[in-house]
C-alpha cells in the first residue's frame, strides 16, 4: 500500500514537471520525462502525450523552403 502511494506521488510530480516543461516549450526535456514516466507507470495517456510531442518536434523543425518534396514521395523526385 505504501509503495502505491509513493508511485502515485512520484507520478504526480512527473506530470507536473511535464506540464511545466511543455509550457516553457522545452520539448527535449519534456520528452525525456515522458520516457521516464512511461517506464515507471505505463498508461495510454502517457503514450499519447509522447506521440503528440514527437509530432510537434517533427513538424517544428521542417525546412519548408529547403525541399519541395518534404515527405520524400518517390514520384516527385
Amino acid at each position: 500500500m505504501m509503495s502505491e502511494a509513493l508511485c502515485c506521488n512520484e507520478q504526480e510530480k512527473l506530470y507536473v514537471q511535464v506540464t511545466c516543461l511543455t509550457g516553457c516549450k522545452v520539448y527535449g526535456d519534456t520528452l525525456n520525462v515522458l520516457m521516464i514516466l512511461e517506464e515507471k507507470c505505463p498508461s495510454s495517456e502517457v503514450d499519447i502525450l509522447r506521440q503528440q510531442l514527437e509530432n510537434i518536434l517533427r513538424y517544428e523543425h521542417l525546412e519548408i523552403f529547403a525541399n519541395t518534396n518534404l515527405f520524400m514521395e518517390p514520384w516527385l523526385e
